[in-house]
């Protein structure tokens, strides 16, 4: 189980005891809590532990997606990594990123990364010269 649904559970669980009684003792241990009460009643308890487990069933799937798409976008990072290079690179991360940001995600260094900026709008002004 997720530690965070551990957590909801264990205080659901600690909800609806009377005052005085340790922060252990749980809905379930007494049966003589007054009716007036505003504390839950045990079918609401069992309905929220329903909830609860089909949001850790949902939270599961989902986390299992997550881990199928951090994998297949490795697999095309891991390929652009591959196959393209470090003029290309820089160009597009130049487009979000500053050169010193840009250098320390190409593992170059800031007066590379300065060049080849250079060049790369030397070369887009030359394409819009044509």
């Amino acid at each position: 189980m997720l530690a965070g649904l551990q957590d909801i559970r264990d205080y659901l669980e600690s909800q609806g005891k009377p005052k005085g009684y340790s922060k252990g003792t749980s809905y379930e241990d007494f049966d003589t809590i007054h009716g007036s009460r505003s504390e839950l009643h045990a079918d609401q308890y069992q309905q929220i532990l329903k909830e609860a487990s089909q949001l850790e069933s949902m939270l599961v799937l989902q986390e299992s997606c997550l881990e199928r798409y951090y994998k297949i976008k490795k697999e095309v990072d891991d390929c652009l990594n591959n196959n393209m290079g470090i003029t290309n690179k820089v160009r597009i991360l130049r487009e979000k990123f500053t050169q010193e940001q840009v250098a320390e995600l190409t593992q170059r260094d800031v007066r590379t990364i300065q060049r080849i900026d250079k060049k790369n709008k030397e070369n887009m002004i030359i394409s819009k010269l044509k």
